[in-house]
């Protein structure tokens, strides 16, 4: 698409410091990165990454680093009004 700017994507955001930190347990990272990280739509709904994401998220930042965004795709979280 022409004129598309990655700012224009909704990407999930980088791992804090505890959930970016490779030398924490793997599932106490996702946990992290699922629950206490906050994330959001570019409208400003809040959401919860699915587990399936949170894994993802953190093998390319795992593999790749911080340069390397993960896409926000509509079955990739949880709206976070279904769990209150």
């Amino acid at each position: 698409m022409k004129g598309l700017k990655m700012t224009d994507i909704a990407t999930w955001g980088l791992p804090d410091e505890f959930a970016g930190d490779t030398t924490n347990n793997l599932i106490a990272r996702i946990q992290h990165y699922r629950f206490q990280q906050k994330h959001q739509l570019l409208d400003g709904t809040k959401i919860i990454p699915k587990i399936e994401t949170c894994i993802n998220v953190m093998r390319a930042y795992d593999e790749f680093g911080e340069d390397f965004p993960v896409a926000v795709d509509v079955e990739s979280y949880t709206d976070d009004e279904l769990l209150d």
